[in-house]
């Protein structure tokens, strides 16, 4: 794996690029075999490029990013993007965010790449300069082709740095 990223910082806003170029194997974990993606390979090498931009004003925050990891030996290019936004009262921080992956690909028509978007409702509480509690709600929603299915989720969490 070889890339690297270049960070841009002034005052409230963050912007960001990254570039990484690696080798891939396919592998089907139940056998350990390679696996024969639809367009005859089993490996080769990607390139993942993104983009991000943040902004963090007064109490207000908006987060996103937007990336491609493009196996072009494949012809399939996998995209996700995510956009949050959020604001600041006291200890809490209650948070709107939004994401999606899809494929673009040439594989056969027989062939329906997955997409998936999902919908997050997230509740900062800070506990200290270090610390915090989350309450987090989740809707995934599946693509046409019904890869893993719409689920709800609901997580809890505690962030600590040390």
């Amino acid at each position: 794996i070889v890339g690297g990223d270049v960070k841009f910082q002034k005052d409230w806003l963050t912007l960001r690029g990254v570039y990484i170029v690696s080798d891939y194997r396919q592998i089907t974990d139940a056998t350990d075999t390679s696996d024969v993606l639809p367009s005859g390979t089993t490996s080769g090498r990607q390139v993942i490029y993104g983009v991000s931009g943040n902004v963090d004003v007064d109490r207000w925050l908006v987060r996103s990013e937007y990336s491609v990891f493009d196996r072009s030996d494949t012809t399939s290019k996998s995209k996700c993007w995510f956009v949050g936004a959020g604001r600041r009262f006291g200890d809490f921080t209650p948070m709107l965010t939004v994401s999606g992956y899809y494929e673009v690909t040439d594989y056969p028509n027989n062939y329906t790449p997955p997409s998936w978007s999902t919908w997050s409702m997230t509740l900062r509480y800070e506990l200290g300069s270090s610390s915090d509690l989350k309450l987090q709600l989740d809707r995934f929603l599946d693509g046409p082709n019904t890869f893993a299915g719409t689920a709800d989720v609901v997580a809890i969490g505690y962030d600590v740095i040390f």
